[in-house]
């Protein structure tokens, strides 16, 4: 993936105006590779178990960063001074997991226990060294050559999950689902910083940190469902108790109840659904991590202990208004929602995860027919209003306003089994905690060729048509004003070959969910 970001931030420092910016490139090589096997093994009728062992393995072997920075004296000024800079970078991750799945049938009205345990070590890397930092008068002249600082960043973590569930219908027609798990992470890193300093790298001890944190996470729920005639109720309730922190460092402990209902009613030959649910989401590990990361002379990131997680409230109203159209209302209330915001301490911005409140009103409407024996065509069109607001500085930043969002695809089937596809999806400018979001949009082209009784498939795909993969944001708060463009190099053409072997007992028994997917996200 080939990135290009140009941007430009301002802000005052000593009463006189600085301004910082100028194209930055950033070119990544990511390999990723793959192995799982999987074993299932049926007792008898009523009793299987199935154990699955996966490797995911991440690196990024050569990745190389390039930016120059101008600076003036007054505001849009004529540059009297340029930083030039560079850095590579190598990233590798390895995440092994290791599960067993029991299930069990209590009786024939389908009644039924699954136990899942699941253990998931992971060890990550990220090393990035710098190559160049030298300031440069306008004509060219060496003015300094600043610090060179290699940030090295080794971690272990490793998750274990016990999880189970019941599902447990009865003859009167109600239908209970309960359960618990069990959720133990431990997440030991290390952030090491050395100076060049007579072509040997030194420590700086004082930037050096050894972090080692924890999360246990206690949980059950229930739920019962059932049909009133024309109408199908469920409600339900999960029950969580957190222990997280980092040792000798910080600690919290919390307890929380999410509950969820819908309910829904046949009219005529339509259905119409009201829901509502609670749920968080957890920062990830290393966003909580109390300490510095230097970018350059002028940027460092940071974590922020006092990350809390985001708490939502969602409601929807959808269903059909014709046979082809399908519309939804919805609303969610945000409570410290994560975001990467920047601060300036002096000469110095600092980027760092930050917790904001918001909301937003939102009306969806899709379509999708079969306008011919040959055509099919999808589309949706999506409205919202949004708001959003926080502490950002000594500023309370407030953003709110209208945005939208549109897309259509369409698939034509052509005689000797060829397929078009084609994709076109329209984002509207947006606001989100601070940031600005200008509009984008992605199109897609694909041509399919299926054979050998349609067991085999072809795919011949171009990505990106438009090139419209171009993602622009600004952000204005008291004295500080940063703009984005980051121009993706996403067109991509593609060829790719399917071929469906008939046998899929197998793929269902290594496909299991592991109970683990959002945790091992975070840690890694």
């Amino acid at each position: 993936m080939m990135t290009t970001i140009e941007g430009t931030r301002y802000f005052s420092y000593r009463e006189n105006s600085l301004a910082i910016g100028g194209p930055n490139s950033e070119f990544y090589d990511y390999r990723n590779h793959s192995a799982k096997v999987g074993v299932n093994y049926t007792i008898n009728p009523t009793h299987q178990i199935t154990f699955t062992g996966n490797l995911i393995r991440r690196i990024a072997p050569h990745s190389v960063m390039k930016g120059t920075n101008d600076f003036s004296a007054v505001m849009w000024g004529t540059r009297d001074s340029t930083l030039l800079r560079a850095h590579n970078r190598f990233v590798s991750s390895n995440v092994w997991n290791y599960s067993l799945n029991y299930i069990g049938k209590l009786d024939t009205l389908g009644k039924q226990v699954e136990f899942v345990a699941t253990y998931t070590p992971i060890n990550n890397r990220s090393e990035t060294q710098m190559l160049y930092q030298e300031m440069y008068l306008p004509d060219g002249t060496l003015l300094n050559e600043l610090p060179l600082i290699k940030n090295d960043n080794p971690g272990k973590a490793h998750v274990t999950i016990l999880q189970s569930d019941f599902i447990l219908p009865f003859a009167n027609g109600f239908h209970v689902n309960t359960g618990f798990k069990l959720s133990l992470s431990r997440n030991n890193s290390e952030t090491n910083q050395y100076q060049l300093v007579d072509g040997s790298w030194i420590l700086l001890s004082d930037l050096t940190f050894f972090n080692r944190f924890y999360e246990d996470i206690i949980g059950s729920y229930a739920e019962v469902q059932r049909y009133f005639g024309q109408t199908f109720i469920k409600i339900g309730v999960r029950a969580e108790n957190t222990d997280m922190g980092v040792r000798e460092v910080y600690n919290r402990n919390f307890f929380n109840l999410f509950p969820n209902a819908m309910v829904q009613q046949e009219i005529g030959n339509r259905k119409v659904t009201l829901n509502y649910r609670k749920f968080i989401s957890r920062p990830g590990f290393r966003q909580m991590m109390p300490f510095r990361t230097y970018l350059n002379e002028f940027e460092l990131s940071e974590g922020n202990m006092h990350l809390q997680p985001r708490y939502s409230h969602q409601f929807t109203v959808n269903g059909e208004l014709t046979t082809d159209l399908f519309l939804e209302i919805g609303y969610i209330q945000e409570k410290d929602l994560v975001m990467q915001l920047p601060r300036q301490e002096g000469e110095v911005t600092i980027y760092a995860p930050m917790n904001m409140d918001g909301s937003e009103w939102s009306a969806n409407l899709s379509y999708s027919r079969q306008l011919a024996v040959w055509w099919d065509i999808n589309g949706y069109a999506r409205s919202f209003r949004y708001t959003y607001e926080g502490r950002l500085n000594a500023d309370n930043v407030s953003e709110s306003g209208y945005s939208y969002n549109f897309g259509i695809s369409t698939t034509f089937r052509l005689p000797a089994k060829f397929t078009i596809d084609a994709i076109y999806n329209h984002y509207g400018r947006a606001g989100y905690g601070g940031w600005r979001d200008f509009s984008s949009n992605f199109s897609r082209l694909a041509v399919r060729k299926s054979f050998l009784k349609s067991r085999a498939q072809m795919v011949l795909a171009v990505n990106d048509l438009l090139k419209g993969q171009r993602y622009r944001s600004e952000m204005s708060a008291g004295n500080l004003y940063v703009y984005n463009v980051n121009y993706q190099d996403s067109r991509r053409v593609s060829l790719g070959f399917t071929f469906n072997f008939g046998k899929t007992t197998v793929k269902a028994a290594t496909d299991k969910k592991l109970g683990n997917e959002e945790v091992v996200n975070r840690a890694n």
